[in-house]
């Protein structure tokens, strides 16, 4: 008689609430219950909720997912041991032992990530007739393949594991169809796999169609903060930076006010870390390839402001105003993310970003940096300023032509009100443009106060279903200098 072993995964959304996390543990304890031999995966979070909890004795066999369900191919192996070591803390005080975990994804660089944590076996849905052996640097873990499904299993003896969200109901048809119910870990007690396993590579970085722009910002955030985490960071920012790494936040694409939020917890992580680090008023400069594209990024933080600026893409990649704990280019967009340095608009031309590969100069000072940026002929340049909570563009022309030129900003605004030159407030529910020297938006949350010292046009619409985009800009004959400063703290 064939055995057969029913998993169940308990499952938690992104950032949850505590009514999630209480819906979660129910299901814990009402599982916990059964007189099946079941097999149940409960990320390590919902074992923190449960941890006044005492687990009782039956058929029940448990299996890790890491603390948030992560998906521990596309971390780097830091934040793997990370997830793992604070399900451990959280599994701790009860009187659980599991000894095997449960991945959607493979790869085989999980093999020592594994065995390092005391995880003796991995089920891993992947197609394959049995448990086998798989080995990384001579070092072997068990790896138990699984199936999605109960209508066809797979040729031959020994154990065959389903993955059901019913599994009462699965192992009552499976025991009426004659199989054996069984677990995992009991089975390869008494039946050790005998050959080895080489399931194929299946994980996000593998994939064939890769992530969407936003998500891909979103990845390497966290990947860049998580290498910052070190050995004694603080706890807080930690559990923020882990709290991204949830298997749902990537590939994507990702729910805009779910991005949104991942993005402010890598900002508190982030703001966290400044704060133990450094006082209130400095200035880190970093020029790296930030995206991996082959061309160089600079990376700015101070106490105020963290950004990333791509001068060959002409934008800024993401901004956050560390202040109002304000990841403020975090919007639903409909093209590139960040903010664009200089969208130009020239008569019967389509309207385009122009790139500024050319860095003239990178300034760093105590609260501040400057960023001296041009075209490859020179025609155009642009000097990125940072002070307190405030940023300065500004902008020389030489000969480009006659045009329309300024930078085009996402604000992570909502229900958008719009002032100008100190008069009515208008609402931003749909396309609005006007002329002047200042223009306030405001959700009665948050302000953003732009100041033009030259007078020009501004464009604002709103997106669905938050924020704003905003093409402050210049009417020009093609020569002259211009400059805007965006006050995030007016």
């Amino acid at each position: 008689m064939r055995a057969v072993a029913v998993v169940t995964v308990v499952t938690l959304p992104p950032f949850p609430t505590a009514d999630a996390l209480e819906g979660a543990a129910e299901r814990v304890r009402s599982l916990a219950g059964s007189n099946l031999p079941l097999a149940v995966v409960v990320p390590g979070r919902v074992w923190q909720h449960l941890s006044d909890w005492e687990v009782p004795p039956g058929p029940v066999e448990w299996l890790r997912a890491g603390w948030n369900e992560p998906d521990l191919t596309v971390l780097p192996e830091h934040a793997r041991s990370l997830q793992l070591e604070r399900e451990s803390e959280a599994l701790g005080g009860l009187s659980v032992e599991p000894s095997g975990l449960f991945t959607r994804t493979w790869d085989p660089t999980l093999v020592p990530t594994l065995l390092d944590h005391g995880i003796e076996y991995a089920v891993v849905p992947t197609d394959a007739p049995a448990p086998g052996v798989a080995d990384r640097f001579d070092r072997v873990l068990t790896v138990i393949p699984a199936t999605e499904g109960t209508d066809t299993p797979p040729p031959g003896d020994g154990l065959w594991v389903v993955v059901s969200p019913h599994p009462e109901d699965t192992a009552a048809d499976l025991d009426a169809r004659g199989f054996r119910l069984d677990t995992p870990g009991r089975y390869l007690a008494e039946h050790p796999p005998t050959g080895r396993l080489r399931p194929p590579p299946v994980s996000p970085a593998f994939a064939s169609e890769t992530a969407d722009a936003s998500s891909e910002v979103l990845y390497r955030r966290m990947l860049r903060i998580a290498t910052h985490l070190g050995e004694r960071a603080p706890s807080d920012a930690v559990a923020h930076v882990m709290e991204t790494q949830h298997r749902a936040l990537y590939p994507a694409p990702i729910e805009p006010r779910l991005r949104q939020e991942a993005h402010r917890s890598l900002l508190r992580a982030r703001h966290l870390l400044d704060r133990r680090r450094r006082g209130e008023s400095w200035t880190t400069i970093e020029r790296l390839d930030w995206d991996a594209d082959g061309s160089e990024e600079i990376e700015i933080e101070s106490a105020t402001l963290s950004l990333v600026l791509d001068p060959t893409a002409g934008r800024i990649v993401y901004l956050d105003d560390k202040t109002a704990d304000w990841p403020v280019t975090a919007v639903p967009d409909d093209g590139d993310p960040g903010l664009v340095l200089a969208r130009v608009l020239a008569p019967d031309a389509e309207p385009h970003v122009v790139s500024l590969p050319v860095v003239d100069a990178v300034e760093q000072r105590r609260g501040g940096a400057t960023v001296r940026l041009a075209t490859v002929d020179g025609d155009l340049g642009v000097v990125v300023v940072t002070e307190d909570s405030r940023l300065t563009l500004s902008y020389h022309l030489a000969g480009v032509g006659e045009m329309r030129i300024g930078p085009e900003m996402p604000l992570g605004l909502e229900a958008t009100r719009m002032r100008v030159d100190g008069g009515e407030w208008r609402p931003v529910d749909t396309a609005v443009a006007a002329s002047g020297h200042r223009f306030r938006f405001s959700d009665g949350e948050r302000q953003v106060l732009m100041v033009m010292p030259v007078p020009g046009d501004c464009f604002a619409r709103p997106l669905d279903p938050f924020g704003i985009v905003v093409w402050a800009h210049w009417p020009t004959g093609g020569s002259g200098d211009y400059e805007l400063a965006v006050d995030f703290a007016p």
